[in-house]
């Protein structure tokens, strides 16, 4: 219960800098929850507050996310560490998806990403000082739902803020270091062939 209240508190702390009445609202029936003892009520709500104040920060990402060229952050992603990304023409295949040697993060994958030319591309596994783009496992399990097998589907992608990920190869290795990009929203778009324009469809897949 020590670990719940401590939840309780930091979502407490938080409230004043995100959305406040529907939040203020959860705070109070989690602590009501907490003095009569209803554990298992208590975890779903304190879920809840943790769920919506996530969607809120995603959505600010996503305001704020700077568009960038698929050749320029590939050349320099250093420059954008820190920074929710959206990059437009970008194609996935339904067996671009990799789990990640040296990553601890087990609930993502490495997105094998091409550009919709499919003449560049970021690789799926750690690189160093290279920039990889990952997804939680259940944004990937949607996607393997609307990709064909043997299929690429084209999107305009957007991005957490990129951050710098230290990895080693082994205990005695050096520290190695690459760059971040996790994808949390996607737009179809459509890509004629022959001209090689791109066409946003206003249809969104969220993690």
């Amino acid at each position: 219960m020590k670990r719940l209240f401590s939840l309780l508190f930091i979502a407490t702390l938080m409230v004043s800098f995100v959305f406040a009445d529907e939040i203020t609202n959860l705070l109070d029936k989690a602590k009501e929850q907490y003095n009569n003892n209803e554990t298992e009520s208590l975890i779903k709500t304190i879920d809840s507050i943790k769920e919506k104040i996530t969607k809120k920060e995603d959505a600010t990402n996503l305001d704020e996310a700077i568009e960038v060229g698929f050749n320029r952050i590939k050349l320099t992603p250093e420059k954008y560490v820190g920074k929710p990304l959206k990059i437009k023409g970008t194609a996935i295949s339904s067996s671009g998806f990799e789990k990640i040697d040296y990553y601890t993060k087990n609930n993502e994958y490495g997105v094998y990403l091409k550009n919709v030319a499919q003449n560049g591309y970021f690789p799926a596994y750690l690189n160093e000082g290279k920039l990889v783009f990952v997804m939680d496992d259940s944004f990937v399990d949607k996607l393997l739902d609307l990709i064909p097998v043997g299929y690429s589907a084209y999107y305009n992608i957007w991005t957490e803020p990129v951050y710098e990920y230290t990895y080693y190869l082994s205990e005695y290795s050096p520290a190695r270091k690459c760059y971040i990009a996790k994808i949390i929203k996607l737009e179809s778009i459509e890509y004629n062939k022959i001209t090689g324009q791109t066409f946003d469809t206003g249809k969104f897949i969220e993690k």
